[in-house]
């Protein structure tokens, strides 16, 4: 047993994740009100830049004096996991170092707890980096909490629909009262979040909307956002303006309906006189359909059955 928990120790001790094992202090109507730091290893003082001999057997509250003045409760939180026995796993920012974590605590024995920390500071700033470019983003994005209500909106939301980003934040599309195409849309993403976030899976439609600046079609994809447990945290909504792209596969089909119904055979080829497209009097003259024939050389169509030595 003794050979194991050295061995645990050795562990944990050359383990790049930064680790502590604490004591809990409860007042006397056991409320947890500090911790006392029982062990950590060299990644937990390399995270915090203080070595373990300023650490070990001192309060929370002695070693890091601002944590009570955090706007996160962190000896409440763990406080929970001591007397619960319950594993938490959080991502929080903490004041006195000026850093963001993600954390993991457990319990093994009731009033004492242990904690592994992940420096996550950089990812923070990354990411926040891509909210700034969200802002400004060409394509309506939209994010969304599990209650499926609007936690942020980017201006072309506004630019499109016609309301700012705070008409929608902090609201479901059902609290959001529209008639006519508008409210039929709103609906359609509620669906569509509600699906996303049972199933996990991506999901895609188009809408066609009338405007202020007229009637538009949009291309919609709702992707889950996975936090890095392998759990849905939030859901984004991508909302592109394919009008244009409507317009033009609209003047295809009309163009190709011409082509089509032409009496006379046709027979359309690319610069290198490969066949790109043929009408259906030219398949019925040649006995060729186009997904035959499409790419190859316009020589397929000489009526010459051989060549001459």
């Amino acid at each position: 047993m003794d050979l194991e928990k050295e061995k645990l120790n050795q562990i944990l001790e050359s383990s790049p994740v930064a680790f502590a094992y604490h004591r809990m202090v409860f007042d006397k109507h056991q409320k947890p009100v500090d911790c006392i730091f029982k062990k950590v290893n060299k990644a937990f003082e390399k995270l915090t830049g203080i070595p373990r001999q300023e650490i070990i057997g001192r309060q929370i509250t002695e070693v890091f004096p601002g944590i009570k003045d955090d706007e996160f409760n962190w000896i409440k939180a763990y406080g929970r996991v001591a007397t619960s026995g319950e594993t938490a796993s959080f991502e929080k920012f903490f004041g006195p170092l000026q850093r963001w974590y993600r954390v993991q605590a457990f319990s093994d024995e009731e009033g004492f707890f242990a904690t592994l920390f992940q420096d996550i500071t950089e990812h923070k700033k990354a990411g926040e980096m891509g909210r700034e470019k969200e802002r400004d983003f060409p394509d309506m994005l939209a994010r969304y909490n599990l209650d499926l209500k609007h936690t942020f909106c980017n201006q072309a939301v506004e630019s499109h629909l016609g309301e700012p980003p705070d008409y929608f934040l902090g609201k479901t599309f059902l609290d959001l009262k529209k008639e006519g195409d508008l409210g039929k849309f709103f609906s359609a993403m509620q669906r569509k979040l509600e699906k996303c976030l049972e199933t996990g899976e991506k999901q895609v439609f188009e809408q066609s909307l009338g405007l202020a600046s007229g009637r538009k079609h949009f291309s919609i994809t709702i992707l889950p956002e996975i936090d890095g447990e392998g759990n849905i945290e939030a859901l984004l909504a991508i909302t592109r303006d394919i009008t244009e792209l409507k317009k033009a596969e609209e003047q295809r089909r009309f163009l190709d309906a011409i082509l089509e119904n032409i009496s006379d055979s046709l027979v359309v080829t690319d610069s290198r006189h490969n066949i790109s497209f043929i009408n259906k009097k030219t398949e019925d003259l040649f006995g060729y359909s186009l997904e035959e024939i499409k790419g190859c050389p316009i020589s397929v169509l000489n009526p010459e059955k051989e060549e001459k030595p």
